[in-house]
């Protein structure tokens, strides 16, 4: 992550949070710009998929794309993947294995008609856990902001909040368009 980018993303961040990123980007993000950063948006899209939303590409999709990307002018050696899916970080460590990086965090596995945000009812879901799913979220935005190459698996709330924290022309990026939910 340059130096530049890191210290603007920085601003007005809670101090725990900060620390919580910066033990991350030195574990996971120890050459950035050798980086592919990869969001793969699953769990209750791709269950339930919502009217009017992006068509999320699956995990098998992203995965062909990696491969493809990484034969052509795309030169990394790790792959950090932020994804909320835990079917969908499995299969990028089978493909991958030991060069894919991520933040430990809470992940789901969703049925059709299930959403994130209703976890919180069920016994998963236990105190304090609010907070840390918001600071790892925001530590895996921040982090992807500073790989060198970006995927994402479709449109969505966390590729827009990249867009605005990755400076233009810092990052080769591919972002799938596939449509919108019917």
């Amino acid at each position: 992550m340059s130096g530049k980018n890191y210290w603007r993303v920085r601003a007005g961040i809670n101090g725990g949070v900060l620390q919580h990123i910066d033990g991350y980007r030195k574990r996971v993000l120890k050459e950035p710009e050798k980086t592919l950063g990869v969001l793969n948006r699953g769990t209750d899209y791709a269950a339930s998929k919502p009217p009017g939303h992006a068509v999320q590409a699956t995990p098998e999709q992203v995965i062909e794309k990696i491969r493809e990307l990484s034969k052509g002018e795309w030169s990394f050696k790790n792959i950090f993947v932020a994804t909320e899916d835990a079917q969908a970080l499995e299969k990028m460590k089978t493909a991958f294995g030991n060069r894919v990086k991520y933040v430990d965090q809470k992940r789901f596995v969703l049925q059709k008609g299930e959403y994130i945000a209703g976890q919180k009812e069920k016994d998963t879901w236990k105190p304090g856990d609010g907070w840390q799913y918001g600071a790892d979220y925001l530590c895996a935005m921040v982090l992807l902001s500073g790989c060198g190459f970006f995927i994402a698996s479709g449109s969505c709330t966390g590729t827009g909040l990249m867009q605005k924290l990755t400076p233009k022309g810092q990052q080769q990026s591919y972002i799938f368009d596939l449509g919108l939910y019917q």
